[in-house]
């Protein structure tokens, strides 16, 4: 009986620490989203592609240029989803990166982006504005960068090449 007894209140308290983490998991994702805007359609279909350009890595007086790749493969209610890619220009590496976020006004946009492997630790935020043809991207990001082990800063310009 004893055991039966200890088995059920277990059982209650796992399902309680569960319930818990259920309910703050969708509180943080509802904070995290609470901000942005939902968008006419138009405006979402405008930004979904493929965009390239140029990301400047400032270190001091030195800028480091980077190549770079973004896709927007959708946006789900008020949350964009989509990857980059950033080329170092002088080493040829390789960065690959999950992007997300949302539009806050109907032309600024933050996304928060996190390497895709998970063992590497980089990531961080770029806050942009889309200019009012959706063509263009520019913005500023800050992060922790993976390679210098400490938080990086710089400057993001793209161009929209699909529809």
């Amino acid at each position: 009986m004893e055991n039966i007894t200890t088995i059920t209140i277990i059982i209650g308290f796992i399902g309680l620490i569960s319930g818990l983490i259920t309910i703050f998991d969708k509180i943080v994702n509802y904070r995290a989203n609470l901000n942005f805007i939902k968008i006419p359609y138009q405006r979402v279909q405008a930004i979904i592609g493929d965009w390239k350009g140029t990301i400047f890595d400032i270190e001091g007086k030195n800028k480091k240029l980077y190549h770079a790749k973004l896709t927007i493969s959708k946006v789900k209610g008020k949350k964009i989803l989509g990857y980059f890619t950033a080329e170092n220009v002088e080493n040829g590496h390789t960065y690959l990166f999950d992007i997300s976020g949302g539009f806050y006004k109907y032309n600024f946009i933050k996304f928060d982006y996190v390497n895709k492997h998970e063992s590497v630790i980089q990531f961080g935020i770029w806050l942009t504005q889309l200019s009012s043809n959706a063509e263009f991207f520019t913005g500023k990001y800050v992060g922790y960068g993976s390679m210098r082990e400490r938080i990086i800063q710089g400057y993001v310009e793209l161009e929209k090449v699909t529809n």
